[in-house]
């Protein structure tokens, strides 16, 4: 026992068993002299009792104490330590020292009476072990939880976490930076013919290039997918963003070699602003988001940066969206038709139905706004439906041997109850069901192509035909040829866009000719619309055209005159319309 004091009998006793205890036991006067440490005490924390057991201070003591288990501190750093847990001491605070042996001790100091202070400690060593294992643990599963397994980068939730706290920090300080989103381009395309492996490797090679192209402090991210998304947390004038922009594309864009295979993708980079173009995360990443849409479409690999006419298209846009949903659809869609002429005989062999949209409160609305916003929203079944019936309502009443072309949505084809629908509506009409060519595109199809299989099957069997449309800007068109029940194709207006420019030109639609009488399909070619157009494609072998050359797209009303001038039974001066034409100047 370690006193200075002779206790009483009952105290004695006490006393006694704290000396078995392995807590810390320490009991002060007032003046924080010390009047009996158990052994516990006195082994952790020797120089600390010896001192006070030889009358030095409180502060002397602790110092001297700090001096051995601190011993790796500078005298500066131990100064600081004492008053620290000097200040602890007396406040009653409870601190943490290091005692002999490595033990790490929980202590505290209080008041008893007016007369005598408590001082208590426990060994934490092991507690305190168990902690940091949890912590690391913690650590661990933080940053597990905040990082793509397969490249490496924050992921979506920490990207979300970063933006927020750009924001709020751009908010305070009033100061602006930049979020970009950036899509491989064709990246399904490299997965389907080279398989998923050499996919994860792509992008881990691309997350690579960005990692070290980025600047200082920018902050790159996996979003999911081939979508991956950039911080940049400084202002920048258009010029520097677009330099940026560019450096990073050309960069994902150098040829890659993975597993052998010599693989190169392009990319699209779409930008917004804070706060020019918003305040919110959700608000950056619509805008980033629309212009990386845009990017896309431009089809052009450069960057392209939030602006005031997009803010316009998508305030358009949030109107049309708006009118989907409550506009009387059944009353404002409308159709017209457009001839597809065969130069053979000059005979017309088929129409397109091509929607229309005439809105009470926006007016005219072009199908190339509303159709996608359509799909967008899910309301593309429900237009199709409304168009298809008000279609064959008006063919019904065409000569025997006109065909009518109606096309279909991507969305549309991956539901087989809908299609099962168009059929029966087909089936129902009073318009011949084998004169009836639902037109496709490739992007249409491009991604479920597998899953799309029964949907071709039900076509096929009720005898409904089916055209490949804007055939020729795709990737692998012809392999489509080989697992769809194709019965013609219709050649993207773009190849007699530039008739006059392309001398291979020539050779590419003779083989398409050539692959179509082969395959015993129907070959037309869209966007005729000069008599020197005409002419050439002629020359070439291509018999059956569309395009403004021939007419417009028509309303309704005007098919009956339209078909009887075409057969001769009407003057074409009397109906005042002409055809054949340069119908371009007029269109």
């Amino acid at each position: 026992m370690n006193s200075i004091t002779e206790p009483s009998d009952r105290f004695s006793l006490f006393l006694g068993a704290m000396e078995r205890v392995h807590s810390l036991f320490c009991l002060y006067d007032k003046d924080y002299k010390l009047i009996f440490a158990n052994n516990a005490a006195c082994q952790a924390m020797p120089e600390f009792c010896n001192a006070l057991l030889q009358g030095k201070t409180l502060e002397e003591a602790t110092r001297l104490e700090i001096k051995r288990s601190a011993p790796d501190h500078s005298a500066e750093e131990q100064e600081q330590l004492t008053r620290i847990f000097l200040e602890k001491q007396l406040s009653g605070e409870t601190y943490e020292v290091s005692g002999t042996q490595d033990r790490l001790f929980a202590v505290s100091h209080g008041e008893i009476d007016e007369n005598y202070i408590l001082g208590l400690g426990m060994d934490v060593t092991e507690s305190k072990k168990q902690r940091k294992k949890l912590e690391a643990l913690a650590t661990q599963n933080s940053i597990l939880a905040n990082t793509d397994q397969l490249t490496g980068l924050s992921n979506r939730r920490r990207f979300v976490e970063v933006l927020e706290s750009n924001i709020k920090r751009a908010s305070e300080k009033n100061t602006t930076f930049h979020l970009g989103l950036i899509d491989l381009n064709g990246f399904k395309r490299i997965n389907d013919v080279y398989g998923h492996g050499i996919g994860d490797m792509l992008l881990t090679q691309v997350a690579n290039r960005l990692g070290t192209l980025v600047e200082k402090n920018d902050f790159v991210s996996r979003l999911g997918g081939d979508e991956f998304a950039i911080i940049y947390p400084k202002d920048a004038n258009v010029e520097h963003l677009v330099s940026y922009s560019e450096a990073l594309c050309h960069a994902i864009e150098l040829p890659y070699h993975l597993a052998g295979n010599p693989i190169e993708i392009s990319s699209s980079l779409g930008w917004s602003s804070y706060p020019k173009d918003g305040e919110t995360s959700s608000d950056l990443l619509r805008k980033s988001d629309y212009a990386l849409y845009q990017s896309k479409r431009a089809g052009n690999k450069k960057a392209v940066i939030f602006s005031l006419e997009h803010e316009e298209k998508i305030h358009r846009q949030s109107r049309i969206c708006f009118q989907l949903e409550h506009a009387n659809l059944e009353e404002e869609l409308y159709l017209e038709f457009q001839p597809i002429h065969n130069t053979s005989d000059n005979s017309i062999i088929a129409f397109e139905a091509l929607a229309r949209w005439k809105n009470a409160e926006l007016g005219a609305i072009t199908p190339t706004e509303f159709i996608p916003l359509a799909e967008r929203v899910g309301r593309i079944s429900q237009l199709s439906t409304i168009l298809l019936k008000k279609a064959l309502h008006i063919a019904k009443d065409w000569p025997a041997g006109i065909d009518l072309h109606f096309n279909l949505s991507g969305i549309d084809l991956g539901k087989t109850p809908l299609i099962e629908e168009f059929v029966r509506l087909v089936q129902a009409s009073k318009f011949s069901t084998h004169s009836v060519v639902f037109e496709i595109t490739e992007t249409a199809i491009i991604n479920n192509l597998n899953e799309m299989s029964p949907v071709f099957d039900i076509l096929k069997e009720a005898g409904i035909k089916l055209a490949l449309d804007d055939f020729g800007i795709g990737y692998s068109s012809l392999s489509y040829l080989r697992k769809i029940p194709v019965t013609s194709l219709k050649i993207d207006k773009s190849f007699t866009d530039s008739l006059r420019l392309d001398v291979d030109e020539d050779a590419i639609l003779q083989t398409i000719i050539y692959l179509c009488e082969k395959l015993q399909i129907d070959c037309i070619i869209e966007g005729v619309e000069y008599s020197s157009q005409y002419n050439h494609l002629k020359s070439i072998g291509l018999e059956n055209m569309q395009g403004f050359y021939f007419s417009r797209a028509m309303p309704a009303d005007e098919l009956a005159s339209y078909m009887l001038i075409e057969s001769g039974l009407i003057d074409t001066a009397a109906a005042q319309n002409g055809a054949p034409n340069d119908l371009a100047k007029q269109g």
